[in-house]
């Protein structure tokens, strides 16, 4: 973090910090899970008689930081990337056909075209699911989502888990895919507290269920200014931080040798709606991070790249993309470019995916600095050109070594010169043709992936057991 431009002075990060630490010894967290309750009791919480709000003192909190801490220290955790990284996901309930200006509910058919998409993408490292299959009741649909991916790409991604019945299932069809007893990879590990400082029955239930297979977690703050966090920015870092400090602890109170991280994904409310990607959601977010640093042994991410207020592809939805993918590298860590989500994660678009794709291309490409070396630096062309030859380095051999890998070449954006009012009033629409083009063109590219028979005889039958415990 030391290169990262700092939001908070040593005077705001110690006034936080008090203020954290007093609204959980004093205000607690209320939890909606017996279990939970009393093993944070016997960790030293306070629980009012007749009451499900745990309070905790200052020496259950130091604790759990040195635990936090010495996790760091140990496991050296770093947040920093060598190459780009794009995410295909979260799911979208709903898919944007841009071509014919229509919205509509996803289904297993565009699900599978989707992945189909998102296997084509070499920065996308592996795929989850961009969109939920409407046509699959939601108690299985997690299930049926990863069975669809398993069959379709090279690079299958998690699920999230919506029930904690439907675990176990994900666990057997990971360990049937892989070979390997035990296989989590394909589960989710995140979960949404509700503000303000609620950790709700459901959420319980949940991470009891994934901490008896081993499984770790990550929680998500969503809190709200102005709904359900205070207005001011100072109010909802200090709620939003408390209930990430809060979830740990219940979790590790249940789960000691099991690892913890967070999200820090807060809004605002405006406009009837709450926005995670407006200026102060961004503040807020950046704040959290840096206080996690610097005071709590880090483990916190900034979250909602993934989420914008946009409907449509277009300029709205570049400028939150970007403001997002920019302002959290600056100030934060490296990001997974996220592609395709709008209207808050609601919406997939696979216009939009193209367009983001060529943004994170660009803005990696700034990040990643500059190579200087003997082949760089060019000193044999530079005391060549211009005596006695072409004075142009367009023909030069180093040229056409390097102009690819030192170059970002759009192929959305224009550079081209001004032509006539009426091309350059219609350059954006253009951008959209060609982004619509383009997805298509990379559905073309797909090649067929088939798993073992033998594995998709078991996954079918996994699938035929949860259905019959799930829907019935």
């Amino acid at each position: 973090m030391s290169n990262a431009w700092r939001v908070l002075d040593d005077y705001q990060i110690s006034r936080l910090d008090h203020a954290i630490f007093d609204v959980l010894s004093q205000r607690g967290m209320e939890i909606q899970n017996d279990t939970i309750l009393e093993a944070v009791q016997r960790r030293g919480a306070k629980i009012e008689k007749g009451s499900r709000v745990a309070k905790f003192p200052e020496e259950v909190i130091l604790e759990l930081i040195t635990e936090q801490k010495r996790r760091r220290d140990e496991e050296n955790l770093e947040k920093s990337a060598s190459q780009l990284s794009a995410v295909w996901g979260p799911e979208c309930f709903s898919i944007y056909d841009w071509e014919n200006r229509e919205l509509r509910a996803g289904n297993m058919k565009d699900a599978i075209e989707m992945i189909h998409l998102g296997d084509t993408v070499d920065e996308v490292k592996t795929v989850s699911s961009v969109l939920v299959m409407n046509d699959f009741d939601l108690r299985v649909e997690p299930l049926e989502s990863l069975a669809v991916r398993l069959q379709h790409t090279r690079k299958p991604g998690h699920a999230q888990a919506q029930m904690p019945q439907q675990i176990k299932y994900l666990i057997r069809m990971g360990e049937a895919y892989s070979g390997s007893e035990g296989e989590t990879r394909f589960l989710d590990r995140w979960v949404s507290v509700t503000s303000p400082l609620i950790l709700g029955r459901r959420v319980c239930e949940l991470l009891l269920e994934r901490g008896k297979f081993g499984i770790g977690m990550n929680v998500c703050t969503q809190a709200t200014s102005g709904l359900n966090a205070p207005v001011t920015r100072a109010g909802t870092i200090v709620q939003a931080s408390a209930e990430i400090l809060a979830t740990w602890m219940c979790f590790k109170a249940v789960f000691p040798r099991l690892d913890t991280d967070a999200g820090a994904g807060t809004g605002v409310f405006g406009a009837g709606k709450p926005s995670f990607c407006s200026p102060e959601a961004w503040l807020q977010n950046i704040a959290i991070y840096q206080l996690f640093e610097g005071l709590y042994g880090g483990n916190v991410w900034v979250l909602n790249t993934s989420t914008i207020d946009a409907k449509v592809p277009g300029f709205q939805a570049v400028f939150e993309r970007t403001f997002a993918m920019t302002t959290v590298r600056f100030a934060a860590h490296p990001v997974d470019f996220v592609l395709g989500t709008l209207d808050n994660t609601c919406i997939f678009s696979p216009v939009q995916a193209m367009i983001d794709l060529e943004l994170a291309r660009g803005i990696w490409h700034f990040f990643r600095g500059l190579d200087v070396n003997d082949e760089t630096l060019g000193i044999k062309t530079i005391k060549e050109v211009g005596l006695n030859k072409p004075r142009s380095y367009l023909a030069t051999e180093h040229t056409r070594r390097n102009v690819r890998k030192e170059l970002w070449l759009p192929k959305l954006l224009d550079r081209t010169g001004w032509r006539t009012d009426e091309v350059e009033a219609a350059q954006e629409r253009r951008m959209l043709e060609k982004a619509n083009e383009m997805w298509k063109m990379r559905l073309k590219e797909y090649q067929p992936f088939t798993i073992d028979r033998d594995v998709k005889d078991v996954i079918d039958k996994i699938l035929r057991e949860a259905r019959k415990e799930l829907l019935t």
